[in-house]
This record gives structure tokens, C-alpha cells and sequence, in this order.
């Protein structure tokens, strides 16, 4: 039977809805995506592992079985829990309910998150009287009894056009029904998870101001390439601390790397955790204790991002040449959008790049040596700040309206 226990994979995928799961399908070139099997009770999406039954005519199970088959769906309603959804084939051809009252109270009961039928359901009113979601191909009012019965419980079943096994995961709402082989969902998981950041970003460019063209262009089918080995770019939300209005000043990191999790995968996110406790970080305390300000005063005036997004899960991933060129039309953008009066650039490899830039936008600059690297002391850090301090000091701010 399918293991039960609370699955971290469950909980992350019962964040996604199912269009983003989908796209990422496409992305990894993976099948798993059935339409028409509509939402026929409760409202709210449904996502676990998998605990299957497959339905064949009453004659074909009796014929196949050592002895007369169980009432269907009720070992699956006894292996199952919360983390776990039914999955029923019915696709003998035969017009009977693969679905019931009893069944959606037994299954309620124990806490299962729903059913998935490839096939007509009953007692609908009841589904929706327990608020029990149930996804089926249509209705029926006709038994099963002396129609069909079950072949077995966990058995490979056919849904839609897609083979899927006791353990794999799906998630389900209006828009579809995905189902994600076990041995592929870390990967579908940590690239739905990155669609979902970068619609979160899409959605952030169009309130500030950027040309829905343009989002719904280069953003939208850049999310969804195929997926190749390498380098791959992240989604943004810059950091816009509070009190930027008065400091005005702009810090620009060089490039980040890591694998987070998915509320703090961008550097607003990030950066909230950190303000919170939530996350430690080193570096971002050294700089704000470089410039000889508290740490929260510091983040709290400051817009804050870097030059190169997050270019890969770990150290080993360097940004490129390609990288740095590439990131130039996002940081004048930025800087069109935002209006800082100064640019604080940490690193002077990216500054090769940048700083002419935030120059030719008339902006002024500074320039430090990153202050992670060797030798770098806060004496460094703060001489480089306050040179930026005094340059801005007698510039007004922006008329951002």
C-alpha cells in the first residue's frame, strides 16, 4: 500500500496551484497533465500522494479474482490519509458510479484529501454536502453493484492519457488535474516553485510600471524554455526597505547563489527573513555594520538587489560574462523605476559593468571592493559609504509621482 507519512514534497506542492505544476512539465519536457475531469464538489485544491483502484467490469474482476471482490474503494479508504488522494479508473464503458455517499463519508472520515475519478461518480450532493472534493469525467445516478467492481488497490491505472502508479503525486483544481511520477517530483517541484516566483515578479515589473508587452514577452517565454543543464536564472523582487523615500540610496550586490525555499527566493523575501530572524547572514550584518549604521536602520532606508540574479544552487555556479551583459536592461530599468539618488556598487568585478550604467543615468556612484573578499575591513566599507553619503547629501530626491 502507499506509505503514509507527512511528506515535505506534499506540503510544498499543496502551495502550486496546477497551471504552474503544468508549465513546469513543459519546461522538463514530462507528460502528466489530463484535462476533463472537472471539479464537481468543494472548491479548494487538492495535492498528495497517490492510492489507486482500478475498476473493470463485474464479470472481468469475478474472472480474475480467487474470490469475490471487496466492496470498491474501501481498501483504499483504510490505507489511506491525509496526505493522500484516490485515484479510480472506470473506463470499462460501463455507465455506473465509481464513487459514492459512503464512500465520501468513510473517506472524510479519515481525513483523505479527495478523489480523482477517470469515470462517473454519485451522490454528488452528498460530496458536496461534506465538502469532500471530487474530480470525476461526469455524473451518474446508477449503481455499480452487478456492473463493476474492483480489479485492485494500488494497482497502475489509466487516467486520461497518462499511466500513473500508487505513490505518485498529483495536484488538482479547476484548471486541471497534474499527476507527477514520485522519481520526478524534486525537480518538477523546485522549477514550479521558480514559475511561481517569477508570475510573483511578472505581476510586481506591471505594478511598477513596466509595459505589460514586455512582461507577458521576453519574461513569459523565458520561464518557460526547456530547462537545460548549467547556469540558471532566477526571478527578482528587489528589496525596497521603508524608509528609502528619505535614504535614497541603492545598494547593488554582485551575484547570489543558493537553493532557499520558496519565500525567501527572491532578495524582498530573503531579506524579510532576515530582518525577521527567520535566516542568518553574515555578510548582510557586515555591511550594515560597515557603514557604522544598526543593522534593521541600514536595511530598512536602503533598495537592495543584485546586479546578477541567482546564477545556481551552490558556489560552484559563477556568473558568466554572458551573465553580467545580460543584466544590464534590468538594471536600467531599475533605475528608471526606482529613481535612487546614489548607487552603492559591492564588487568590483560587476562594476565593470554597472557603473557605467548608473554613470550614464547621472546617478552618483561608489564603488567598494566586495565585502566578502580578503582584506576588505569596515574602516574600507565605511570610507567608500560616506563618500556616496556626501555625494548625495545635497541632491533632492526624485519625483517618483
Amino acid at each position: 500500500m502507499t506509505p503514509k507519512f507527512t511528506s515535505t514534497n506534499v506540503q510544498r506542492l499543496r502551495k502550486l496551484d496546477a497551471c504552474a505544476v503544468s508549465d513546469a512539465l513543459d519546461k522538463l519536457q514530462l507528460h502528466g497533465t489530463v484535462s476533463g475531469l472537472a471539479q464537481l464538489s468543494a472548491t479548494r485544491r487538492i495535492a498528495g500522494r497517490v492510492t489507486t483502484v482500478k475498476l473493470v467490469a463485474e464479470r472481468q474482476a469475478r474472472a480474475a479474482l480467487p474470490q469475490a471482490p471487496r466492496h470498491l474503494c474501501t481498501t483504499a479508504i483504510e490505507a489511506a490519509g491525509p496526505d493522500e488522494v484516490i485515484v479510480v479508473e472506470q473506463r470499462s464503458g460501463i455507465e455506473a458510479g465509481s464513487w459514492g455517499g459512503i464512500l465520501t463519508l468513510g473517506a472524510k472520515l479519515r481525513g483523505i484529501a479527495g478523489v480523482i475519478a477517470d469515470g462517473p461518480v454519485r451522490d454528488i450532493d452528498e460530496a458536496r454536502q461534506h465538502d469532500f472534493p471530487v474530480f470525476a469525467r461526469g455524473l451518474t445516478a446508477r449503481t455499480a453493484r452487478g456492473r463493476v467492481a474492483e480489479l485492485g488497490t494500488d494497482l497502475d491505472v489509466q487516467i486520461g492519457d497518462v499511466t500513473v502508479q500508487a505513490g505518485d503525486y498529483v495536484v488538482a483544481d479547476n484548471s486541471g488535474v497534474i499527476f507527477i511520477r514520485a522519481a520526478d517530483i524534486a525537480r518538477v517541484l523546485a522549477t514550479a516553485e521558480k514559475i511561481v516566483a517569477r508570475e510573483a515578479a511578472m505581476a510586481q515589473a506591471l505594478h511598477e510600471g513596466q509595459p505589460i508587452t514586455q512582461v507577458m514577452g521576453g519574461s513569459y517565454e523565458h520561464m518557460l524554455k526547456v530547462e537545460v543543464e548549467g547556469p540558471t536564472m532566477y526571478p527578482e523582487r528587489v528589496w525596497v526597505g521603508p524608509n528609502f523615500p528619505d535614504l535614497g540610496i541603492f545598494v547593488l550586490g554582485e551575484s547570489w547563489y543558493g537553493d532557499f525555499a520558496e519565500d525567501t527566493v527572491t532578495d524582498h523575501g530573503y531579506i524579510t527573513a532576515y530582518l525577521e530572524g527567520r535566516v542568518a547572514d553574515r555578510l548582510y550584518t557586515r555591511i550594515a555594520n560597515g557603514t557604522g549604521m544598526a543593522k534593521a536602520d541600514f536595511w530598512n532606508g536602503i533598495m537592495f538587489t543584485n546586479y546578477v540574479q541567482r546564477v545556481g544552487p551552490t558556489h560552484d555556479y559563477k556568473p558568466t560574462a554572458e551573465h553580467f551583459k545580460s543584466a544590464a536592461p534590468r538594471l536600467k530599468r531599475l533605475l528608471t523605476t526606482h529613481a535612487p539618488r546614489g548607487v552603492w556598487i559591492l564588487g568590483t568585478t560587476q562594476a565593470n559593468y554597472s557603473e557605467p550604467i548608473v554613470r550614464a543615468a547621472g546617478i552618483p556612484v561608489e564603488v567598494v571592493k566586495h565585502p566578502s573578499s580578503y582584506g576588505v575591513k569596515h574602516a574600507t566599507l565605511k570610507a567608500s559609504w560616506d563618500a556616496l553619503r556626501a555625494k548625495v547629501q545635497d541632491i533632492s530626491p526624485h519625483d517618483n509621482t
